[in-house]
């Protein structure tokens, strides 16, 4: 409320020194301009809900995205029980269906886009131009075409705010991030990724919520900050968990991302499981490009391994792959990943031909980053073969490109908030120095005018400063947000990590058993009350656990229904964890008008000190285990690891 009222005042203050200042200089009254405000655009799912309160198309959209033929049939079915013609946002959202089923068939797409662009032209639908010029500028991302695509997004984007089809922003936003990335202009990227995560919050069911946290994470790859980097993509990987209507596509896509990133932190194990858990969304039905990227992954999977020769297969079958010509920066990373694998083998001959193709390729598209990775690889092969003199010439021109452009890139995006804020009061600044060299030929009616203006200036100045300070205090706000679960309300696993590394609430001298917690037939809740009521439980069963916990103890949430417990050990821990079962079971939880009886299970391990919880996953392990046990035996109880 004092926000509104002081940017109220402000410009009031503004409007009456406006109104003063045209009377004093033009000696006669001017009306201020007005412009009429364009009402925003209903979405297309509103507008079909405007039709239908339950309407079919919607559930047959979001079936689109896992399952293209049942999604045909369904739509099938509508269309023949239709017993009217069906409304122009109908016959756009059968396209829509059509053009999921079809993403592997480029002409059918070709065809299904010219009908839209039939619809949006005969009935004069703005917003479905706009769209289906973002979905062309993001055509020219894959096809690498950035400069042709930055244009035409940045047409859209202006056209999109103008006409005020917020819904399409999130689209919007996403490909002009990617773009600039691609494109090498980090600055511009980071700024509507942010844009596209602000808009995000009102549409929290979007997939784009992922695709955001997804390409934030890239632009710290960029600039080799991993572990900024694998903390953005693992929220991208959590969010999508959460979406129904989210395409396999961009869930393999954030895997092959940190498998990536955990390649580069030389974390063999969690490449492998992120890799692993990706290719399950591979099929035949997957478009050319991906099938690609996994190509490309597991190249270098297969190198961080150890296995030169299997990578070699797997890179030639990348360099080989269907539609590869498509996309010529991917066709450049595989012929560098196939020199990679020629070097580790120590067919040296080979891998300097085979990098000099991949520079080759990264030239023709003027790709900067890749061409100083290639290049800093040529400089390996040459001095393996003994070319010392010439790999040092390679290695330190491309060494300094590489380090220039990482310090670069670190520095805007680390900088980007403080160098907006230079930027406004170097404005202020010019703008008092006009003021002061105008002042010398006015009258003195018009100096004092001047001084009012600068003291409102100068105002304008204080009142930015607090909104900064404010703005501080809100980040850091946020930054304490993020190690606690929002549903619950207690701590989530970065917490918990945080507190085996640098231990505020733990005591470092004392010895906990890991006690995992199961809230027993979990899904049987959500899916005969919905997830709104599993919510509630969620959360009383975190409150009542919590309460049975001492000060140095923590609980949290370590995903769906299961907490992690770290509770000190004694002689009286079976007491203690039999009394966390009895705080849940002991009463019915109510939610809403539900009473629930909810009873959960627990797995503990062996006692620990917390440098031994740090370095070990054996305790985890044998909780898991029990945990485990305990569900087996019946549920609604503890198992100890003697009971193994």
């Amino acid at each position: 409320m004092f926000k509104k009222a002081t940017t109220a005042l402000l410009l009031m203050s503004l409007s009456l020194l406006t109104v003063v200042t045209l009377e004093t200089f033009l000696f006669r009254p001017q009306k201020l301009s007005t412009t009429e405000a364009t009402a925003p655009v209903l979405a297309p799912e509103k507008q079909l809900l405007a039709i239908d309160a339950e309407h079919p198309l919607l559930a047959i959209h979001q079936l689109a995205a896992r399952s293209p033929e049942e999604a045909l049939v369904r739509l099938e079915q509508w269309r023949a029980g239709l017993t009217r013609p069906p409304e122009v946002i109908e016959q756009i959202f059968s396209l829509w269906v059509r053009r999921l089923a079809a993403k592997n068939e480029p002409s059918v797409l070709d065809s299904i886009d010219s009908e839209l662009n039939k619809i949006a032209k005969v009935h004069r639908l703005s917003w479905l131009l706009a769209k289906l010029d973002i979905e062309s500028a993001y055509k020219d991302f894959r096809r690498g075409s950035y400069p042709e695509g930055i244009t035409k997004i940045m047409d859209a984007i202006k056209f999109v705010e103008h006409i005020r089809a917020d819904f399409l922003l999130l689209e919007a936003y996403n490909t002009a991030g990617a773009l600039y990335n691609s494109d090498n202009q980090l600055k511009l990227s980071q700024k509507y990724f942010i844009k596209g995560v602000e808009v995000g919050r009102k549409y929290p069911e979007s997939e784009y919520n992922v695709r955001f946290n997804n390409n934030l994470g890239l632009l710290y790859v960029h600039s080799e900050q991993w572990e900024r980097a694998i903390e953005y993509l693992v929220r991208a990987e959590i969010l999508g968990e959460t979406l129904e209507s989210i395409e396999p596509e961009t869930k393999f896509i954030v895997l092959m991302n940190q498998s990536f990133v955990y390649n580069k932190l030389g974390k063999v194990n969690e490449s492998r499981e992120a890799f692993a858990k990706g290719i399950r969304y591979i099929d035949e039905h997957t478009p050319a490009l991906y099938r690609i990227i996994r190509l490309k992954s597991e190249t270098r999977l297969l190198l961080l391994e150890g296995q030169p020769d299997k990578a070699l297969g797997v890179a030639i079958a990348c360099m080989n792959a269907e539609a590869i010509d498509k996309y010529p920066r991917q066709l450049g990373i595989c012929q560098m990943e196939h020199a990679m694998a020629l070097k580790d083998l120590g067919r040296l001959n080979e891998a300097r031909e085979a990098i000099e193709t991949s520079i080759a390729s990264f030239t023709e598209i003027d790709h900067k980053r890749w061409l100083i990775r290639s290049h800093l690889l040529k400089a390996n092969i040459l001095e393996k073969q003994g070319e010392h003199e010439q790999a040092l010439q390679v290695y330190q021109t491309y060494h300094e490109k590489e380090r220039n452009q990482i310090l670069s890139e670190i520095q805007n995006l680390g900088t980007a908030f403080e160098i907006q804020e230079l930027e406004r009061e170097r404005d202020l600044l010019d703008l008092q120095n006009e003021l002061k060299e105008f002042e010398q030929g006015l009258t003195e009616q018009r100096v004092r005018l001047l001084y009012i203006w600068l003291g409102f200036a100068l105002l304008v100045a204080v009142w930015l400063v607090a909104r900064w300070v404010a703005e501080r205090k809100r980040n850091q706000y946020l930054h304490d947000l993020s190690f606690n679960d929002p549903l619950t309300a207690v701590g989530n696993r970065r917490f918990y990590q945080r507190e085996l590394e640098t231990p505020v609430v733990l005591d470092p001298k004392a010895i906990y058993r890991v006690t995992l917690v199961d809230i027993d037939r979990f899904k049987l809740i959500n899916d005969n009350f919905g997830h709104e009521v599993g919510d509630g439980v969620l959360k009383e069963v975190a409150a009542r656990i919590k309460s049975e916990l001492q000060d140095h103890e923590v609980i949290v949430r370590w995903g769906g229904e299961e907490f992690l417990l770290a509770v000190s050990d004694g002689a009286d821990y079976c007491e203690r964890a039999q009394s966390l079962i009895a705080a849940v079971n002991k009463k019915p939880i109510v939610v809403g008008d539900h009473q629930l009886e909810v009873t959960i299970s627990i797995g503990a391990s062996e006692p620990y000190t917390l440098e031994g919880l740090r370095v070990s996953k054996r305790a985890f392990s044998i909780a898991d285990e029990c945990l485990y046990q305990a569900k087996e035996r019946g549920r609604n109880q503890l198992v100890m690891p003697e009971e193994l």
